[in-house]
């Protein structure tokens, strides 16, 4: 089977703009979803939108958030957009439908790994829930507070009646039956950026990655927190082999992007405003060697790939 490496114009841009120009013109039109089938030498657009009747329709001035991909449909992708609403494919790109759009941002996107026709999408302040592959949607929680959104959601994927979802003033959301009712189990008093439940070596273990304040961790199926801030770094651009309290290194807790590491059994990628760092075994932090300098450049999101930690994107 051919490899395909899959992004966002977006983050493409992100992660090359020191190396190119793009004109004023350009930038009215540089949004949508690239694919590569030579592990990124070449880049194609694939951006058409299947519409009735015969005009041709692209979304290629949207501004993609995150791509979601199928957990047992490698060629079903999901995009979340910041003005298209979904959209999603179940040919690899090649054409796309779109939904829910003019509803707002849509900050995340989980599919549910036993049923790939139910879909929970966080947009703006609202949780929305599809049962038939995106027909329909109902919404099934609704953030009731001024100014604050839905950010991030997740599957117990040992038991998928179980959902999480974080929300911008730090509220730890969980639903025992499918979304259909939910609790404050948590608040970590920041917006939660992201949920990692490992769903790999211990499906009790979940990760939550605030804005500003680091990364937590529970052991225990989000009964007890412990923050992964306290544990000890190796920083390389201090000349000692002296490690330090994480959380004590400034801009450590500024989150960037966090991945699950699956060639340990408790390891995570972390990426903050000083560089990309690997929690070891679940005891210590490394900063890994980037080609520039500690702290020069801005890392938006990270990918580690399959389960060969040697390889991060």
């Amino acid at each position: 089977m051919k490899k395909i490496k899959i992004i966002s114009l977006l983050l493409f841009l992100i992660l090359l703009f020191g190396c190119i120009t793009v004109s004023k013109k350009d930038l009215n039109d540089i949004g949508g979803f690239f694919r590569s089938s030579d592990l990124g030498d070449t880049w194609e657009r694939k951006n058409i939108l299947y519409t009735a009747g015969t005009n041709l329709s692209t979304f290629s001035k949207s501004n993609i958030n995150k791509i979601v991909f199928d957990y047992n449909d490698d060629s079903t992708i999901y995009l979340a957009s910041s003005n298209d609403g979904i959209l999603y494919s179940y040919n690899n790109g090649n054409g796309w439908f779109n939904t829910m759009n003019k509803k707002g941002s849509v900050n995340d996107l989980v599919v549910d790994p036993y049923n790939k026709c139910v879909v929970y999408a966080a947009i703006h302040s609202t949780i929305y829930k599809t049962n038939d592959c995106s027909r329909n949607w109902d919404s099934v929680y609704f953030e009731t507070g001024d100014n604050q959104f839905i950010t991030s959601l997740n599957i117990n994927y040992n038991n998928n009646n179980i959902i999480y979802a974080g929300t911008s003033d730090g509220n730890l959301l969980k639903s025992i039956d499918n979304g259909n009712s939910w609790n404050v189990i948590k608040r970590f008093g920041d917006n939660i950026k992201k949920i990692l439940v490992q769903n790999i070596n211990d499906k009790d273990i979940i990760y939550i990655s605030t804005q500003s304040e680091g990364i937590y961790k529970s052991y225990n199926n989000d009964t007890e927190w412990s923050n992964l801030m306290d544990l000890p770094v190796k920083i390389v651009e201090f000349s000692s082999d002296e490690s330090y309290n994480f959380g004590e290194v400034k801009n450590s807790k500024i989150s960037l992007d966090l991945e699950l590491d699956k060639s340990v059994e408790d390891g995570l990628i972390y990426a903050n405003k000083i560089g990309i760092f690997r929690l070891l075994d679940g005891v210590k932090w490394v900063q890994l060697k980037l080609l520039t300098a500690p702290s020069k450049e801005k890392i938006h999101e990270v990918m580690v790939i399959d389960n060969n930690g040697a390889e991060i994107i």
